[in-house]
């Protein structure tokens, strides 16, 4: 399960799906015949669900096809001349579907229903590991996250010893389109009680078309309040093919040197989505990582970067590095679809997380 305070990127676990397809015996449309759509299915769904639509003269190259509903770009994730498989954009709302292919659109003649998340009427308060509260979330007054804090244990110098405490505490900013334009980290755990710790790191990000496309992490040192000082320490950028993250590069800024590149394959594992990532790093081997997803139980994180690698409506499956396992998740889902809790398990241990909701304002 991605965790909302892990914004870096650098363990990036969750993404965009697409399940790249491409058939080897559909032929290709016949020039000068547009495309039409006959049917798809099925007509109602939350976003992440997959719909196919059906018709004629697509193409078999995803990437050729161009699928939106009521003019929200959708990922294609399989596509035949006759068939097209896409996954319902997180923007999507009621209206028809629109394929098109070489400039010329074709449109369904019934609308897609999108259904409300099983999450639409609650919010995550909270997020306990093993039985102890790991992480805490705060909300404005439309129910967006503008907070969240991680609670561990604190020496506390006191009284001699450990305890539970706030040790990270995250606060978000939004542009006017609703997008996460900067996330700033304070780290309390240097000094025990204290609401401003001298170092914060600061997240900015950037986007073009509704999708991420880059962002940068700075620290920000604030020990002397009347000038405050900003070092830029690295730059991720994100390149997409058919509205999917395709590469990602992590450049550092002091040494002006890209020190991690990372490119994406979307495929199934037995109908669940896989995205297996290959990593490049300026130093060392390089180093494959595999990510699989539940496709039918939906991600109840509150902040979601818009097409970023992060913003996945699935919640993770399975972890593999180099082709060995790492770990396994499975859910436990109440009657109305949420999450209850989730198990993480290793090798040698596992981790209970259990989530805590309140209703929506």
């Amino acid at each position: 399960m991605k965790k909302i305070f892990m914004l870096s990127f650098v363990a990036l676990m969750s993404f965009s799906l697409q399940f790249c397809k491409k058939s080897k015996i559909d032929p290709t449309p016949v020039p000068g015949i547009t495309a039409s759509i006959t049917d798809f299915n099925p007509k109602t769904g939350i976003v992440g669900t997959i719909v196919t639509i059906t018709g004629t003269n697509f193409s078999s190259t995803a990437a050729n096809d161009i699928v939106k509903f009521n003019g929200v770009i959708a990922i294609v994730t399989s596509a035949s001349v006759t068939q097209l498989v896409v996954t319902v954009p997180s923007a999507a709302s009621n209206g028809k579907i629109t394929v098109t292919v070489n400039s010329a659109t074709a449109t369904s003649q019934a609308d897609f229903t999108r259904v409300p998340s099983t999450y639409v009427n609650s919010r995550i308060k909270e997020l306990h590991k093993n039985g102890l509260e790991n992480m805490r979330f705060v909300y404005d007054n439309t129910n967006r996250l503008i907070q969240s804090k991680i609670i561990g244990l604190q020496f506390n110098p006191n009284i001699g010893q450990d305890v539970y405490a706030v040790t990270h505490f995250t606060d978000y900013i939004y542009d006017a389109n609703g997008k996460v334009i900067k996330a700033s980290t304070t780290d309390r755990a240097a000094k025990f009680g204290d609401p401003d710790s001298d170092l914060k790191s600061v997240e900015d990000y950037t986007y073009s078309n509704g999708l991420l496309q880059s962002f940068t992490s700075s620290t920000l040192d604030v020990s002397n309040p009347a000038n405050p000082v900003t070092t830029l320490n690295s730059s991720y950028t994100l390149n997409y093919q058919n509205a999917q993250v395709s590469q990602s590069i992590i450049k550092n800024e002091k040494q002006n040197k890209v020190t991690l590149t990372t490119s994406y394959l979307y495929t199934t594992v037995n109908g669940d989505p896989q995205v297996s990532t290959h990593n490049i790093p300026d130093i060392g081997s390089a180093y494959d990582s595999n990510y699989i997803y539940y496709a039918n139980i939906n991600d109840p994180d509150p902040l979601i970067l818009p097409g970023s690698p992060n913003n996945s409506v699935f919640v993770l499956k399975a972890f593999q590095f180099n082709g060995d396992p790492i770990y396994t998740i499975t859910y436990v889902i109440d009657s109305d679809g949420k999450i209850v809790s989730y198990s993480q398990v290793y090798s040698d241990h596992t981790d209970v997380y259990t989530y805590i909701y309140e209703p929506k304002i």
